[in-house]
């Protein structure tokens, strides 16, 4: 990996009302209703949504949407669709790492389209920067959760979309200082899996985004710890820390360190600056441009986000 900064990705453009958005299924399969919800959403501010085939195929598995292959033509078709202008995931789950292989990265880039989503997406992300060059949302999928509706998840991803990202992304302290650089990463037990593949995480001068659910306090050291040893974080100058949802290990004695606390100490050790924000799986969620550049402040426990 190169020892200059990450260069900041080039934007897509904003979407208009009577755009149309493409809602791909990349990995698990999406319950309906919630999927009609999402698309009633984006449909109330002047969007139209075409779902992919792969949408509600079904699956032998059971855990995914579709096989590899018709998931993988989905995305291709959508990228290829001069009427498409912009992706939107279904849902997360698994499967956006078996697809990395099989999409053509030369066209994704011409495409200039962009990728909305988040938790397993995160495979996808980072081959939207570091193969096509392209900023990506980490934000809602279309399978929206009731619960998401009115916490101002939609008003950030509504300005996203329509090219006015939210400037300021407001949470908690966590490791003083202040670090600019692009914005990388997403899923945190998604990035560790990609270590020692083609598609691992280079966050060299980069801002990494970590969040995660459902993963005890030892396993996100143990993926932090796999990104540190791979060299994957080399070169990061910062840490924005999402939300990490239903990692805590049930009191235990003698009580074990929390989620945020291992993850804390590794920003710590890497001399990182931290700030603990609303991303990811948690209620709140806001949606920021993956690929653009970025500033973290751990001392207000802030992100700004610089205009593209």
């Amino acid at each position: 990996m190169s020892d200059a900064p990450a260069p900041a990705c080039r934007w897509p453009r904003p979407l208009a009302p009577g755009d149309v958005v493409a809602g791909v299924a990349p990995a698990g399969p999406a319950d309906p209703a919630l999927v009609r919800r999402g698309i009633a959403l984006l449909e109330s501010w002047g969007l139209t949504v075409r779902l992919g085939r792969a949408a509600f195929a079904g699956h032998a598995t059971g855990f995914l949407a579709a096989d590899d292959a018709a998931r993988a033509g989905d995305l291709h078709e959508a990228v290829a669709d001069p009427a498409a202008a912009a992706l939107v995931a279904l849902r997360g789950g698994w499967g956006c790492q078996r697809l990395l292989g099989r999409l053509d990265w030369d066209a994704v880039a011409a495409a200039g389209k962009p990728l909305v989503g988040f938790s397993d997406v995160t495979a996808l992300h980072v081959g939207w920067r570091q193969r096509a060059g392209l900023v990506s949302f980490h934000g809602p999928s279309l399978a929206w959760r009731d619960e998401r509706l009115g916490g101002g998840e939609a008003t950030s991803l509504r300005a996203a979309l329509f090219g006015e990202p939210d400037a300021w992304v407001t949470g908690r302290p966590l490791r003083g200082g202040q670090a600019t650089g692009v914005l990388v990463g997403g899923n945190l037990t998604v990035l560790a899996s990609l270590c020692g593949t083609p598609w691992q995480l280079d966050a060299t001068g980069a801002v990494v985004l970590v969040e995660d659910v459902g993963e005890r306090p030892y396993r996100l050291d143990r993926a932090l710890t796999q990104l540190r040893q791979a060299g994957a974080l080399s070169g990061a100058v910062g840490l924005a820390v999402g939300e990490l949802v239903d990692c805590d290990a049930p009191q235990a004695s003698p009580p074990s360190a929390s989620a945020l606390e291992v993850v804390a100490s590794h920003a710590e050790e890497l001399g990182l600056a931290a700030a603990e924000l609303p991303l990811g799986h948690g209620r709140g969620q806001r949606t920021v441009p993956l690929g653009a550049v970025v500033t973290v402040d751990g001392e207000a426990g802030r992100l700004r986000v610089h205009a593209g």
